[in-house]
């Protein structure tokens, strides 16, 4: 696991608890003192239930993104979905609250923290020789 997530799981003594929702499908419920969120994820087939780094990396990238777009129209003609489309504006609206629900569940510090933790993970990742 890298660092940065570690560091925000101990820093807001983050806990989840994940439990078989179907076949490779997983309810996940992270909390923290300051509140919870609770998602339902399906997995590859084959894999067992997330760990709570991998579900924190992944919702942390998904609040990245979300940080990025500040229209649903700039979000759907870069992702090419039709703006037009109801599964469109709710994929949209999804990760918008996937990325509140984040900041609420982690406070505001550790929030800023996580999303520098990752943008440096990116950046060394992306300078790495090929």
């Amino acid at each position: 696991m890298t660092d940065f997530i570690q560091d925000t799981i101990d820093m807001t003594r983050l806990r989840m608890e994940a439990s078989a929702a179907g076949r490779d499908t997983y309810r996940c419920v992270m909390r923290s003192p300051h509140g919870e969120m609770d998602r339902t994820l399906t997995m590859q087939a084959g894999y067992d239930a997330p760990s709570l780094g991998a579900v924190l990396h992944y919702y942390a990238e998904r609040a990245q993104l979300a940080g990025e777009y500040r229209s649903l129209e700039a979000w759907a003609d870069d992702f090419s979905h039709d703006p037009n489309l109801s599964a469109t504006k709710e994929a949209y609206e999804k990760l918008l609250d996937d990325r509140s629900n984040l900041r609420l569940m982690l406070g505001p510090y550790a929030f800023e923290t996580l999303m520098t933790g990752l943008s440096i993970s990116q950046a060394i990742e992306r300078a790495r020789p090929r």
